[in-house]
């Protein structure tokens, strides 16, 4: 069953809670945690577009003022258990937010569009188990301001199974 993972102007959907990124660090902006007994699945191989590999995230990232994070911001997929001591990037980083800033939410889920907001994990999937924690990371001069700021994790990306 897919899930659907979100954060769009101060409201999250299941699993997920916002964090204010630390300026000049890769820290963690949205956090993905399963309920007990329930764990998350998330795909690299997304079919849309043209790229086989990865997954969607749509973004509008803003800052306090409402303007757009800068160009030079990275995104990347975060992963967190508790054999872990730091968060561990999983994903190769996006090295600037050009589609994000460029497009809006709607025409980056255009086909011709997606491939650009597409991430992808170092391995075919990502599980994240009830006592796992998934991130979407940036590292940026500026903070986000989740008030002005939209994230979607494409559904199609995301199952949620029974752990129990």
């Amino acid at each position: 069953m897919s899930e659907s993972l979100f954060a769009a102007a101060g409201s999250t959907s299941n699993y997920v809670t916002t964090d204010t990124n630390v300026t000049g660090q890769m820290t963690p902006v949205l956090e993905i945690q399963p309920d007990d007994g329930v764990g998350l699945v998330i795909h690299n191989a997304v079919d849309v577009g043209q790229k086989r590999q990865g997954f969607p995230i749509y973004a509008d990232l803003r800052d306090s003022n409402d303007n757009p994070l800068p160009l030079d911001t990275v995104v990347a997929i975060g992963y967190e258990s508790p054999t872990h001591d730091n968060i561990q990037v999983v994903s190769t980083p996006l090295s600037n937010i050009s589609s994000y800033i460029k497009k809006s939410i709607k025409e980056q889920q255009n086909r011709e569009n997606v491939d650009s907001v597409k991430h992808e994990l170092k391995n075919k999937r990502l599980e994240v188990r009830d006592i796992d924690a998934a991130y979407v990371m940036l590292n940026s001069s500026t903070q986000i301001d989740h008030a002005n700021s939209e994230i979607y994790v494409d559904n199609d990306a995301v199952d949620e199974v029974d752990i129990e």
